[in-house]
């Protein structure tokens, strides 16, 4: 018996709708001229690993179009199948968040990307096997640094001019205390999973150092009673986590 294939997600259930034919595993559509290319003979037989593959090509191409709706249920699919799978995780959760992303604006990619950090972290501490872990942390490091690093060089590049008590409630303020929350979460992430390693201690001390100077800086612009004691107590707590590996680390 010929049936028909995707070849996205090789799902077999593919539909004929308004001259289209529809996967209804992913969404995929094709031309009846596509379609023909698909049909397969006898009963499809599907590998679960081509399947998530394909999944994973067309999930970042959504995304990257800005279909985010289309993106994160695709990478759901991902999960579902590979629950392991830290990176779809991050992802199915950055889409997810797209609508609040826009409504909020400034600062918002930072409070995001600490969420999805997070998340993934999760993952990554229920894999069984150690050096899984290893490479999957290394893998999620490298593709979200360079967005801190991006979202905390923003930071320094505000001017903050003239702020009186009352403005800590600006969008500047929001994006200072977001970028302070994003470094310092996705260090504090790191250091759940592995809380003494030469390697990852390296860079979580980084993620902290980063917060403490975001902490110190703000001091210098005049703020309500209430934020500042709330940022001088996330200072002194964060100078306790960096001084457990270095003991006389001190901001200059």
């Amino acid at each position: 018996m010929k049936k028909i294939s995707c070849e996205m997600c090789g799902s077999p259930d593919v539909v004929k709708q308004d001259g289209l034919f529809v996967c209804q595993s992913c969404g995929t559509k094709y031309s009846p001229e596509e379609a023909k290319k698909l049909i397969v003979e006898g009963s499809v037989k599907l590998d679960d690993s081509d399947s998530v593959n394909n999944l994973r090509v067309l999930a970042y191409r959504k995304e990257k179009e800005g279909k985010f709706a289309e993106a994160e249920e695709l990478f759901t699919k991902i999960v579902e199948k590979s629950p392991y799978d830290h990176m779809a995780v991050y992802h199915q959760h950055y889409c997810n968040s797209s609508k609040d992303r826009q409504y909020y604006g400034v600062g918002s990619e930072s409070i995001y990307l600490e969420s999805c950090f997070r998340d993934a972290c999760h993952v990554i501490a229920e894999m069984p096997i150690e050096e899984d872990k290893r490479n999957a942390l290394r893998e999620l490091i490298s593709y979200t640094f360079p967005i801190m690093v991006s979202e905390s060089r923003k930071l320094m590049d505000i001017a903050f001019p003239d702020i009186t008590p009352s403005d800590d409630s600006t969008p500047e303020w929001h994006f200072k205390a977001s970028v302070q929350s994003m470094v310092n979460i996705c260090g504090d992430s790191i250091d759940e999973i592995f809380p003494d390693d030469d390697e990852f201690n390296k860079i979580k001390l980084t993620l902290w150092k980063i917060a403490t100077n975001i902490m110190y800086i703000s001091e210098v612009y005049p703020v309500s009673d209430g934020i500042k004691k709330l940022n001088q107590e996330r200072y002194e707590k964060n100078l306790a986590k960096i001084r457990k590996f270095e003991p006389e680390y001190a901001i200059a």
